[in-house]
């Protein structure tokens, strides 16, 4: 058992230490270390940035949008705001501390993930573009930073 705990107890420790963490109005990400980060609109404006992440390979791009709502938003109000028709069934899930949905698709040879979540009055809105030939190299590095959304509770 102990054989065990020390191998997985390195790799937690060694992940958290090759990332970055970036801070902006709304929320906090990690971005592991050598992905390129572009922030369009000003780090500064929790309504006009778009941030863009692209891992070293150049294999896709994360782009994440924040967006302020006047008042708390609902479930039924966030699938309101996805493009995924109605009839396509979408889970409620979590990332982080946004809760929302997640739809992976391909159209026009481009693979596509998007998520559309929330936490209180803050929608963000994800979106990962690839090749549908290179979709998979960096699957795991895309839902850790995701999954390492932390609500910037103080900016609110």
């Amino acid at each position: 058992m102990t054989k065990q705990v020390f191998p997985i107890l390195f790799f937690i420790l060694t992940a958290n230490v090759n990332a970055e963490v970036l801070s902006f109005p709304s929320f906090r990400i990690e971005v592991p270390s050598g992905w390129e980060q572009i922030i369009e609109g000003g780090a500064h404006s929790s309504n006009a940035s778009v941030i863009s992440l692209r891992p070293p390979s150049g294999a896709g791009i994360l782009r994440m949008r924040s967006h302020e709502a006047p008042g708390v938003v609902s479930k039924d109000r966030l699938r309101t705001l996805t493009n995924v028709e109605p009839s396509v069934p979408l889970m409620w899930g979590d990332w982080g501390d946004y809760s929302g949905y997640q739809h992976s698709y391909t159209e026009n040879g481009v693979y596509h993930r998007q998520w559309w979540l929330i936490s209180g009055r803050v929608i963000l809105l994800i979106v990962y573009e690839a090749d549908p030939r290179s979709s998979d190299v960096e699957t795991e590095a895309i839902e850790n930073i995701v999954q390492s959304i932390t609500a910037n509770t103080q900016a609110r």
